[in-house]
């Protein structure tokens, strides 16, 4: 299902400067309330631009998710009951980065909280590994997943790269957080589960080629 109302016309607007909202509502609530009635568990549809929205009703407050399906971003919004914008935020497959906007009942900026500050940002992180490796971790095609975990009290991003399109197997890259820069790489299968075990792995099996126990 297509609609033509979105909440903002262009994703790019979701990173307009802080008070943006400001005494804007821009949830259109009694359509909200038609959609998410309509299913249990959210409903789901989709822009004449092609981003993907999902709607749900959490009782307290509306919030809507945006992505697009050949996009690793997604995009994260709360609303008041009013229909004003209270929270967003952006992840990257699903992990938290830059910044959390929080406002207030008029929509103006009260609380920015910055997410995993010590990281490099996605899109250096981007630069440095297509010029180090071909791979564009912005395309999903390439690559499954890309987390932020600290182990040891110390950021590292893994990265997790099809070998092939039919293949279980995944080349798994362990990077400096902060730096960006190259540390070790292993093997990792995908799973029902998550790839956070194999990040693990990849980081003690780091830790055993510079001679260390985790």
């Amino acid at each position: 299902m297509t609609n033509a109302q979105p909440s903002w016309e262009t994703l790019e607007q979701f990173n307009q400067p802080d008070n943006f909202f400001a005494g804007k509502f821009v949830l259109d609530v009694p359509e909200f309330i038609k959609n998410t009635q309509k299913s249990w568990g959210g409903y789901v549809y989709i822009r004449l631009d092609g981003v993907h929205v999902h709607q749900d009703d959490l009782g307290e407050y509306y919030r809507e998710e945006y992505t697009r399906p050949d996009s690793p971003f997604e995009y994260d919004a709360s609303f008041n009951k009013n229909g004003g914008i209270f929270v967003k935020a952006v992840r990257f497959y699903g992990d938290d980065i830059g910044s959390v906007f929080v406002y207030d009942e008029n929509g103006k900026i009260i609380k920015k909280v910055e997410v995993k500050e010590s990281y490099l940002p996605v899109d250096k992180l981007r630069d440095k590994f297509i010029e180090e490796r071909k791979i564009d971790i912005y395309d999903k095609s390439q690559v499954l997943n890309v987390l932020g975990l600290e182990f040891d009290e110390k950021p590292y991003y893994h990265i997790f790269v099809y070998t092939a399109p039919d293949s279980a197997k995944l080349r798994a890259f362990l990077l400096n957080g902060v730096t960006g820069d190259f540390l070790f790489e292993g093997v990792a299968f995908i799973s029902p589960g998550s790839t956070g075990p194999f990040a693990y792995q990849a980081y003690k099996e780091y830790l055993g080629s510079m001679g260390k126990k985790p």
